[in-house]
Formats: structure tokens, sequence, C-alpha cells
């Protein structure tokens, strides 16, 4: 395959898809410009070189190459070299329950499983010589717990891509969340 040509400008669609969903992350703890080179990938349809990104985004190549690593070690991009290309080129994963999955995965992975480590070596510290502090720290472990349980049970299905199994799970745990009258 030959390098892909190079079209300097986003539809305007795209171009607000790009900047919701850097709002997007930077609301849920992820670096904007992660979230911008993810979706810029995402809506294109051929793989972009390193150079490309950074113009399209107006960011420096530390920040680039920054965020594709880190975008590449979680698994929503990949990086390819097209035949006669000296260049590598990156591509988004197109699946959204895919990327959903991975999403859900690292984030239980490197912040809530290092967090209950940390936690429960606390509350073997406090033991009774804090009842208040020890309580606190147990409902967050046990809360931690549950959140990783869920994510447990959600992501063979989001791999399984059952849209109807996953959906019946939301609704009932919506049911489940409201007083009963």
């Amino acid at each position: 395959m030959a390098a892909p040509p190079f079209d300097p400008t986003l539809d305007p669609v795209q171009d607000a898809f790009v900047s919701l969903w850097g709002d997007m992350g930077s609301a849920w703890g992820i670096n904007r410009t992660m979230a911008q080179l993810h979706a810029l990938l995402y809506v294109t349809e051929e793989p972009l070189d390193t150079d490309t990104l950074m113009e399209r985004l107006a960011i420096s190549r530390g920040n680039a190459n920054t965020n594709l690593r880190s975008l590449v070690a979680w698994g929503l991009v990949r990086k390819v070299r097209p035949n006669g290309s000296r260049k590598d080129y990156f591509e988004a994963e197109k699946d959204m329950w895919e990327i959903t999955r991975r999403i859900l995965e690292q984030r239980e992975a490197l912040e809530i499983r290092p967090a209950l480590e940390r936690l429960d070596a606390l509350r073997a510290q406090t033991g009774a010589s804090d009842p208040q502090l020890r309580e606190r720290l147990d409902e967050l472990a046990a809360f931690l717990r549950a959140f990783r349980g869920f994510a447990q049970v959600v992501t063979p299905l989001l791999a399984a891509r059952n849209a109807d199994l996953v959906q019946g799970l939301v609704a009932m745990l919506a049911r489940m969340s409201k007083p009963e009258a």
C-alpha cells in the first residue's frame, strides 16, 4: 500500500467531533491531546503520519509522540507502515465496542487495581486505632471492588458485541436504582 494522500482540511463535523472527543476525554480524566489524536484517527479513513497529526491539531512532536505511544499501548491505535514509506502511520480501532472494552480494561488495570492495593495497605495499617477512618477505607474498598466486579461482567459483553444484553443490563440497573414509590 502506498502512502495515503494528505487532505489538510477536516470536514466541519469531523472537526467538531475531534473537539467534542477532546472535551469528553478531559472530563473523564484523559489527556485532551490524547483524546483529540484518537478522535482524529477514528474519523479519518486513511492512516495518518505524525507530521500530519501535528499539523492538524497544532501540537508539538513531543506531545504527539508521547500521546501516540499511550494510544498504541492502550490498543486504541495501531502503527502501520505503508509500502514504500519510511514514515510510521497510525490508524485507530474503529469498532466502538472494542474501543470501550479496551478503555474499561485499561482504566481498571491502571487506576482501580493499584488504588485497591494501596487502599488495602492503608487499611492494614489503620487497624483498630481509628475506627472512623477504618470504616471509610472499608467503604471505599467495597465500592472499588464492586466497580471491578462490574467491569469484569461488562468486559466480555463488550467483546461479544452483544448490544441487546448490554442494553438489558443497563435497563435492569436503571430499574434497580430507582427508589420504590
